[in-house]
């Protein structure tokens, strides 16, 4: 884990190399094993332009984090919340870019098997780094950051889960419900109820 000091986000993997380390695995398994299917010459252009969103994007997202005067590396402070931008359309730009730069990077190397693992990179970046993000946002600006996810999603068209400050999943509608667990012994119980006598679960 990559620990803060009160005012930064304790991360349990730092994101650069929880979207990083499968796509190394992947162009390792394609150098030894080889790709199983040839990807094409669509790639190329394709990969281009994913990477020119990821300067683009990131770099619009960095210029912010300039201007507000807040913490970017694992240990600086977190002074303000961004709402400006890319965090207009999405909560994580930066992750989302290193994503994007991720299928980029797959596609010019060429590797498939970078490809295959790319799921494994966005389920060790929501692990390592989104939720205790998360965590650290809702505990340090409160009802405005619980507002925020409200208006915006981690990815554009994502259906998001997120974590309150006990660790309980809860529902991205409404931040403020009651863990997901408990929600659903409460709509079986109803559903017993309606039941009636003499019906076996």
């Amino acid at each position: 884990m990559v620990d803060g000091a009160g005012e930064a986000v304790a991360f349990r993997l730092w994101p650069p190399v929880a979207i990083g380390a499968p796509l190394v695995a992947g162009w390792l398994a394609t150098l030894l094993r080889g790709d199983p299917v040839d990807l094409g010459g669509w790639r190329v252009p394709l990969g281009w332009v994913l990477v020119l969103l990821f300067a683009g994007w990131n770099g619009w997202s960095l210029c912010l984090f300039g201007r507000h005067r807040t913490g970017l590396l694992p240990g600086q402070a977190t002074q303000t919340m961004i709402e400006q931008g890319p965090y207009r359309l999405s909560r994580n730009p930066l992750y989302l870019g290193l994503l994007a730069l991720y299928l980029g990077l797959a596609l010019l190397a060429p590797t498939f098997w970078g490809l295959v693992l790319f799921p494994a990179a966005v389920l060790l970046v929501r692990w390592g780094a989104i939720r205790p993000e998360e965590r650290f946002l809702r505990e340090r600006f409160g009802a405005r950051y619980d507002d925020y996810t409200r208006r915006v999603r981690r990815f554009p068209g994502s259906r998001d889960l997120l974590m309150d400050t006990a660790g309980n999943t809860v529902s991205a509608i409404d931040p403020f419900s009651q863990p997901l667990r408990g929600r659903r012994r409460e709509a079986a119980s109803w559903s017993l109820s309606r039941s009636g006598p003499g019906v076996k679960v």
